[in-house]
């Protein structure tokens, strides 16, 4: 296999396949005898000697990162199901809004008058875990407060995404930066963000009040670009919106963000 005889007048040449392709041609030889053969097995078979080979030479560390990852994606898979609805008709809600600067002052003045405190005290959160703790979930939260925070993820969407074939009728003058570090484990409340770039950071910090210290927490710091306008309002809102979604999901002492202005961009 794999030599080429060429009879040129009364002299014979070889031509010699190149080895990338022949190693390209036994593996898949190989690939296909193995698919035949594993296609025979017995599923329970198979799922055990995936589970064998995964684990083959893992570490405790290994095994519960495996099984931390396994509950996350569970985890990620019920919110997306259950958010789904709200997602699709996020951009029709946005639409339908016609956001423009006044409207985005009152929103604004309206987020700004809330935080945790209150959303405790008149029935918004409902036996919510402490703030550092896991994330609350709509059963935690009143119908209302539902509804505020889906208003708070549609405001803030419109800020960063909105342009005018969304209805948005922000006019952006000038790039800007925002990076926003969450936990990995809560990243996926924020699927309503495009566009954007992710880094896994580790990240140490201690509560002064003793409660929900960070070691080495897995975050992810989530950067995307917005423009903003020539009153400079996009930042404030993106700020109240932030707030507003710890407050009532996320569930972190500090949601961390920063915004800056970007001098050049290829966008």
């Amino acid at each position: 296999m794999g030599v080429m005889v060429i009879t040129v007048g009364a002299r014979t040449t070889r031509s010699m396949k190149p080895v990338p392709d022949l190693v390209r041609e036994l593996t898949a030889s190989v690939t296909a005898e193995l698919r035949q053969s594993l296609e025979q097995r017995d599923r329970p078979w198979l799922v055990d000697e995936v589970i064998r080979l995964t684990l083959a030479g893992a570490t405790l560390a290994d095994i519960l990162r495996i099984e931390r990852d396994a509950q996350l994606a569970r985890s990620e898979a019920a919110y997306l199901a259950e958010t789904a609805p709200d997602r699709e008709a996020r951009a029709e809600r946005v639409r339908a809004s016609r956001p423009d600067e006044r409207w985005l002052h009152l929103q604004v003045e309206r987020f700004g008058a809330l935080d945790r405190a209150r959303f405790e005290a008149d029935g918004t959160l409902r036996g919510a875990p402490p703030k550092g703790g896991a994330l609350i979930t709509s059963a935690q939260r009143s119908d209302a407060g539902n509804l505020l925070l889906r208003d708070a993820k549609d405001l803030l969407y419109a800020l960063l995404f909105g342009g005018p074939a969304l209805g948005v009728n922000l006019p952006r003058v000038e790039r800007e930066l925002l990076a926003v570090t969450i936990p990995r484990a809560k990243r996926y409340v924020m699927d309503f963000m495009m566009a954007v770039s992710e880094l896994e950071v580790r990240g140490s910090w201690r509560d002064p009040k003793g409660s929900a210290n960070d070691e080495r927490a897995d975050n992810i710091v989530m950067e995307v670009e917005y423009g903003e306008v020539a009153s400079e309002a996009v930042g404030p809102g993106i700020a109240a919106c932030l707030r507003v979604i710890n407050d009532l999901e996320v569930n972190e002492v500090i949601l961390y963000s920063r915004m800056t202005n970007i001098e050049s961009s290829s966008l």
